[in-house]
């Protein structure tokens, strides 16, 4: 590891450049994110019309943004699942992607009445679906 690291530096770039330093060797892959909800979101008690646009085409794809760009800049590839997602994420059908989950807590979940950290993330076939990506990417 440097002795210093760059003013500035830090968070994904600088993790993906000690890895690529690390791993000289290895190929390195970074998976993006996909659009959160389907149907714009009105499956989900306080998301309307004006906060799925702003989650999916602007939350998304600018956080899809850096990390490929973050990606590029160590000559590691970067994966972009969005297609799987489509039409499957929060609201879709079939959903791969858990809205809010308020039963089935694990115990490193906070205490009620906040929602579970499954929440916004994926579901077992969301899991799947990035699984997809990269296996393609590969």
């Amino acid at each position: 590891m440097p002795a210093a690291l760059p003013r500035g530096a830090c968070g994904l770039p600088l993790s993906l450049l000690l890895l690529a330093v690390r791993a000289p060797q290895a190929k390195i892959y970074l998976v993006g994110y996909p659009p959160v909800l389907s149907g714009n979101g009105q499956c989900i008690p306080g998301i309307g019309t004006e906060e799925a646009p702003w989650l999916n085409d602007e939350v998304a794809p600018k956080l899809s943004q850096e990390m490929k760009a973050a990606a590029t800049s160590v000559g590691a590839t970067f994966v972009d699942p969005a297609p799987d997602f489509q039409g499957k994420a929060i609201c879709g059908d079939p959903e791969s992607i858990n809205g809010i989950v308020l039963t089935g807590r694990s115990e490193a979940d906070n205490d009620s009445p906040n929602p579970s950290m499954k929440s916004f993330h994926p579901k077992i076939s969301g899991a799947r679906l990035y699984a997809n990506a990269l296996e393609r990417a590969l």
